[in-house]
């Protein structure tokens, strides 16, 4: 008889294969219009070591005249600077990266909602077969995806502040969920609602 634990192991790296599968860029070259003014963004920031056009805090949000949220461009910048990619490699890797974030978010989300194993396991991988995700994942530098790919950790962590087991001790949940308030909206400004939703949640559990 197999042992349960592995057959959830080795089901785990096959919904990881499938992610990577169904997200590998299939184009000869990026795609999207709007890519290429991030990826000229990027390269900026290399080749000055600096975010010469953000004179104010508000444009990391892309709340200042002029300005575009510069979360996903700064992710892009730092792990050019730390491994030597060039953006255009960096860009390659971006879309497979956060696909296989999202997609394992999205499976510890479902863990909120469930315990069959089956369940979540197909739930996630209709996250990952959702057509416009997969298109906003091919080659491309969009900051709605690099916020749609974290979006289930933030449900994650309001679902596990409730949760009985977890909620006794918010104290780590809460710093993590203030991180996230700060970051997602500097990645695209539907971030920008979040606040909101955060407000309506604690509302609906007092």
């Amino acid at each position: 008889m197999k042992n349960p634990s592995l057959c959830k192991k080795n089901s785990l790296i096959l919904l990881g294969f499938l992610t990577i599968l169904l997200h590998y860029p299939i184009t000869p070259a990026p795609t999207g219009t709007d890519n290429f003014y991030y990826i000229s963004m990027a390269q900026a920031i290399l080749s000055n070591g600096e975010i010469f056009w953000a004179t104010n805090i508000l444009s990391f949000y892309g709340l200042f005249p002029g300005t575009t949220p510069i979360g996903a461009t700064m992710i892009a910048t730092t792990i050019c600077t730390v491994t030597g990619l060039s953006i255009y490699q960096y860009v390659f890797l971006h879309g497979l990266l956060f696909s296989l974030i999202s997609t394992f978010g999205f499976f510890m989300l479902t863990g909120e909602i469930t315990d069959n194993y089956r369940s979540r396991w197909f739930s996630t991988l209709c996250f990952s077969l959702a057509p416009r995700f997969i298109t906003f994942s091919i080659w491309r530098l969009s900051l709605r995806f690099t916020l749609i790919a974290l979006l289930p950790f933030f449900i994650w962590l309001l679902l596990r502040l409730v949760n009985s087991k977890y909620g006794r001790h918010p104290s780590k949940i809460i710093i993590l969920l203030s991180f996230m308030m700060v970051i997602l909206p500097s990645l695209h400004r539907m971030g920008l609602l979040f606040p909101g939703i955060l407000l309506a949640f604690v509302l609906s559990i007092i």
